[in-house]
This record gives C-alpha cells, sequence and structure tokens, in this order.
C-alpha cells in the first residue's frame, strides 16, 4: 500500500527536481563566468554594438542611418536593455554570458538526454561537456559577439528540429517543426550568415534522416513538413524583412548585408590559417624549459580552428551511413548526431575567412556534443579493433577541444587572480572611471587613454553636436575607437563611422563621408594615430591611393589639442567661407 502510492508522489517531483537542478546550473555558471570576467575594452567589435544601440535610441536605423555588416538584433536587444538600465557598457557582455549559459545547458541537456540510464556515464558524458564549453567560451572572450546568442537559438532550433523528426504525431511534428523555423528566424536576426547555414543545413540533414525511416516517407510528405519549418522562419522573418525593407532603400541593404560581408570583407580581411610555421614555433617551445605546458595549451587554442573538422567530418560519416543500415531501430542519438555534426561544419564557413577561435566560436561549441556523442555511438554501436579505431579517428579534435577549455581555464584564472584577489573589480564598478563604462577596466593604460579621450571630447562639444572618430589615414587602415563615440556620448557626424578596410578606405565612400560632414559638420574630430602602423597578412595592409577624406580634414580642420597618439581637432576660423568646408549645419 505504501509502496504504491509512493511511486507517484516521486514522479510528481521529477520535474520541480529538474527546474531546480537548471536553475542551479544556470546560478552556477553564470557566477564562473561572472568571477572570469573579462574587463578589457574592445573599442572597436564591443563600440560598434553600443554605439548602434545609442544609435537606435535616438531614432536611427541600420542600414539606412548608420552601415553594419551586423544584422538588426543585437542592436535592439541592448537598446531595450538601456531603456530600462541606462545606457551601461556591461549590459552588452551580459547578453554574451547569458546566451553562453544557455548554449551549455542546452548541450549537457542532450548530451545527459542521450547517455542513456546509467547515473555515472549520464555524470561522466554531461559533466565534461559542461566543463569543456565553459573552458572553451571563457577563452574566446568576448562576451558581446552577437554569435552567441545566434549560435543559442540555432542549438535550439536544432533540438526542436532533432524533436520534430521523433514525434509520434503529426500535431507534435508540425508545432515542433514550426518553433524551429521560429528559432531559425532569430538567428537570422542575430547574425543573419548563421541563419542561412541553420535554415539549409537543418532542412538537407532532416529530410535525408526522414529518407531513411523504414517505411521510407514519400517526397511529398517531407515537402510538408519542411514547409512547416519554412512556415515558422516566415512568421517572424517576413515581418522583420518587410519593416526594413519599407524603411531602408533596398540598394543599402545590399551593400551593408550581402555587398560588404561578402565580397568585399573576404577579399580584405581573410587571414592565413594556422600551419607549419606556427605548429614549428610550438614545437620549439615545448623543448624550452618551464613553459612546455603553457605552449602546449597556447598552440591547442590557435589550432583549435580544426577541432570542428576533424570532428564532424568522421562523425557526419559515421552517422550517416548507420542512419542508412539501422533503418529499423537506429541509435536514439543518431538523427541528432548527424543534425548537429552538419550544422557544426556548415558553421565553420564564417571562421574560414578570419581564422581564429573566436570567429570559429559557433562550430567550436557544437564540435564538443558531436564528440563526445560520436563516442557514446562508437561504445554502444562498435566492438572491439572497430571500436578503437573510430575511437582513435575522434582523439584529435578532443585533445585540442580539452586543452584550448583548459587553456581558457588558464585565462580565466588570470583574470580572478588580478580583478578579483585584488578587490580592483568591485572599484570598477562601485565607482566607474567613465560614468557608462561600470565595471570596465578603463583604469589600465589602455584604457585611461580612451576615458581621456572621451573626457576631451566632451570638453569642446555640447550633448547632441555631432563628433567624428578618425584614423591617422584613411588610405590603409586597420580600425578606429568606436567606442569612444559611446563613451562621449555623442552622435557620429557621417552614417560611416565605423573604418572598416576596404570599405572607408574607397574614394566612393570617402566622398560620401565628406559629404555628410559637409552638411552634419563636426564640433570634433578625434585622430587616434595608435592602430595607424598594425598590419595584418592581407589586402588590409595596403594602401588604396584614396585620400579625399584626408586632404579634406587638412583643408577645414586644425589641432587644438594632443594627448598622446589622439589629437583633438576642431574647424578652422575660415572653414565656415572656404567653398571646400561648407561647415555650415544644413
Amino acid at each position: 500500500m505504501n509502496t504504491s502510492s509512493a511511486q507517484p508522489t516521486s514522479k510528481s517531483h521529477l520535474p520541480r527536481l529538474a527546474c531546480w537542478r537548471l536553475a542551479l546550473g544556470s546560478i552556477l555558471i553564470i557566477a564562473l563566468q561572472c568571477l572570469m570576467w573579462d574587463t578589457e575594452l574592445y573599442i572597436y567589435d564591443e563600440g560598434i554594438i553600443l554605439t548602434g544601440a545609442q544609435a537606435l535610441q535616438r531614432g536611427l536605423l541600420p542600414y539606412r542611418d548608420f552601415w553594419t555588416m551586423y544584422a538588426p538584433g543585437q542592436f535592439y536587444l541592448t537598446a531595450w536593455l538601456f531603456s530600462i538600465f541606462g545606457q551601461q557598457e556591461y549590459l552588452v557582455r551580459v547578453i554574451g554570458i547569458v546566451a553562453k549559459t544557455v548554449i551549455i545547458l542546452m548541450a549537457s541537456m542532450q548530451l545527459r538526454r542521450f547517455a542513456g540510464r546509467n547515473y555515472w556515464r549520464r555524470l561522466a558524458i554531461a559533466g565534461t561537456g559542461i566543463v569543456v564549453l565553459l573552458g572553451l567560451l571563457i577563452g574566446v572572450r568576448f562576451d558581446a559577439f552577437p554569435a552567441f546568442p545566434a549560435t543559442a537559438f540555432a542549438v535550439a532550433a536544432l533540438i526542436l528540429m532533432e524533436n520534430a523528426l521523433a514525434a509520434s504525431s503529426g500535431t507534435q511534428k508540425t508545432r515542433r517543426l514550426l518553433a524551429a523555423g521560429i528559432l531559425t528566424a532569430l538567428v537570422v536576426c542575430f547574425r543573419h550568415d548563421l541563419g542561412f547555414y541553420t535554415a539549409a543545413t537543418l532542412s538537407i540533414g532532416a529530410a535525408y534522416v526522414w529518407r531513411t525511416r523504414v517505411p521510407q516517407p514519400a517526397w511529398r510528405d517531407i515537402g510538408r513538413a519542411l514547409g512547416a519549418y519554412a512556415a515558422g522562419i516566415a512568421i517572424l522573418g517576413v515581418p522583420v524583412v518587410a519593416y526594413f525593407l519599407w524603411h531602408v532603400p533596398l540598394r543599402d541593404l545590399y551593400e551593408n548585408l550581402v555587398e560588404i560581408p561578402a565580397f568585399i570583407y573576404p577579399a580584405v580581411r581573410r587571414l592565413p590559417l594556422p600551419g607549419a610555421a606556427q605548429l614549428a614555433y610550438y614545437v620549439n617551445a615545448l623543448h624550452q624549459p618551464g613553459s612546455a605546458w603553457s605552449a602546449m595549451l597556447r598552440g591547442s587554442f590557435e589550432f583549435s580552428i580544426y577541432a570542428p573538422f576533424l570532428a564532424a567530418i568522421p562523425t557526419l560519416v559515421f552517422a550517416a551511413l548507420a542512419l542508412r543500415r539501422q533503418k529499423n531501430a537506429p541509435h536514439p542519438a543518431l538523427p541528432f548526431v548527424f543534425l548537429a555534426a552538419l550544422l557544426c561544419l556548415a558553421f565553420t564557413i564564417k571562421g574560414l575567412v578570419r581564422a581564429h577561435p573566436l570567429h570559429m566560436a559557433q562550430s567550436l561549441v557544437l564540435a564538443v556534443p558531436v564528440a563526445l556523442l560520436f563516442l557514446l555511438c562508437v561504445w554502444d554501436m562498435a566492438r572491439g579493433t572497430r571500436r578503437a579505431a573510430l575511437a582513435l579517428a575522434i582523439a584529435p579534435a578532443c585533445a585540442l577541444l580539452l586543452f584550448s577549455a583548459l587553456h581558457g581555464f588558464g585565462q580565466g584564472q588570470r583574470r580572478f587572480a588580478h580583478m578579483w584577489l585584488n578587490t580592483q573589480m568591485l572599484a570598477y564598478c562601485a565607482a566607474p572611471a567613465a560614468q557608462n563604462m561600470r565595471c570596465a577596466d578603463a583604469y589600465s593604460t589602455f584604457g585611461a587613454r580612451y576615458v581621456q579621450a572621451a573626457a576631451l571630447v566632451r570638453r569642446h562639444s555640447a550633448p547632441g553636436e555631432p563628433i567624428y572618430i578618425a584614423a591617422g589615414r584613411h588610405d590603409k587602415l586597420m580600425l578606429n575607437a568606436v567606442l569612444l563615440y559611446f563613451m562621449a556620448d555623442r552622435p557620429p557626424a557621417t552614417k560611416w563611422y565605423e573604418l572598416h578596410p576596404g570599405v572607408q578606405t574607397r574614394a566612393a565612400t570617402q566622398a560620401d563621408m565628406v559629404a555628410h560632414m559637409r552638411r552634419h559638420p563636426p564640433r570634433a574630430v578625434l585622430v587616434d594615430t595608435n592602430w595607424d602602423d598594425a598590419a595584418e597578412p592581407n589586402a588590409s595592409a595596403r594602401s588604396s591611393g584614396a585620400h579625399i577624406l584626408d586632404e579634406w580634414l587638412a583643408a577645414c580642420y586644425e589641432e587644438k589639442e594632443q594627448q598622446g597618439s589622439i589629437r583633438l581637432l576642431a574647424p578652422r576660423a575660415a572653414a565656415a567661407s572656404d567653398v571646400r568646408c561648407a561647415l555650415r549645419a544644413q
């Protein structure tokens, strides 16, 4: 009697227990990331998001009023947080920390789900996934990167698509496909390239999995199912696209979201993949006294860009063949593993241009569950020599991911020791060096330079007066300190305020910038020469030969003050009457 009544009570506590586990896990993962908080100022990429969100609050629109290669989602989410908490730099980092936490939790839940009923096996698989993912995401840093929320939505769409494949009823399948489509549209809102890869990959992958089933569904039925997925994308995607098509000229949308990211960016910013020279450097470092472990971790992190290929390719082949051979009763993890490996491989396309773990982050985080579930499937499905050979095939990817995670924890530990053990973090949050830079290390030599520059701009301009943050030269450039617009709380004088090689180095763009600044003359121009000598091994290191903007600034502005590598320019006395300058607000 007591036994029968206790059983339902135990089951009723399971959802509540799962919620408590999820809540505690979230708090722990967020707390660890906060303790290893990255306080470095990211004057360019982070500045793009913060200044763009600030522009939205002024009533401006991306693509029409300011150019950007980013999708609009991160700007609007940051602007919404500004409206609640005020304009603070740390808010854009909170978005990344929450997104990273969601990625880790979703991946661990899938690992636990497919690990079987054995408690210790589930703990080992899920625990390993959590630790490796947390270390990797701490290591790549840059919490403001829009790829993190985009990846979180993509992983959620992947899970729902796999759930739809396993759905027992048509209604259940349709609902999950619609939800997966809506989540894919959210990916597009944060990273339009990753959204396209997600939609294409999940559609192709789902069609393949369905065609391996017995009885084999007709293409017409598969088309209906994928139509539900496409309908989910359209529910959110069509209104967003229609809004921007209505408010932004089509030429601007094409230039910002297609021409520059698809043609100019790869041609100008492509970095070579790490190869023999880097490998020889780290191998030599292994023989240096006391540096072997550090060299192994740093080398693994640099070469981790190959981990998604090393994990996804063997997994994809294995899962594709296994699904065809086990049509009647496939291993429960195979459909998810196949879709995840396919998505992981598609996401590497973005990272091939900028060969760095940050730009491979979206594929690195997928490589972890892919590698672990591959090992799980191999353990359950193979025996003897075949099991050993398959495990050996994934070993290089596992090693790179593990050592890269250890490298990330090492970086995090150093940040923790510097910021918390010395109690500096509390000071940065309680008494920030700049009003809207709370909890940022703006006291360091690097940070103080830009805090002083922002103060300089505020002294020489009034709120609402446009300014321009320039590079020392515009025929060849690396970046400009876009963050200064946010720190100084001044609007840019031109829609082209984010300087990018291949874009502002063009004569046509410079002419457009001059036209903008003649109509909205900047009260102050801040010239930061700190990055003029920086060069990458790509086309950005070459001069375009366009000097229109530099010549206009030289003719119409003069130096008023200098602080190190930063010079403040103000309009010349005769600029208002000079036909070349026409420095009158129109």
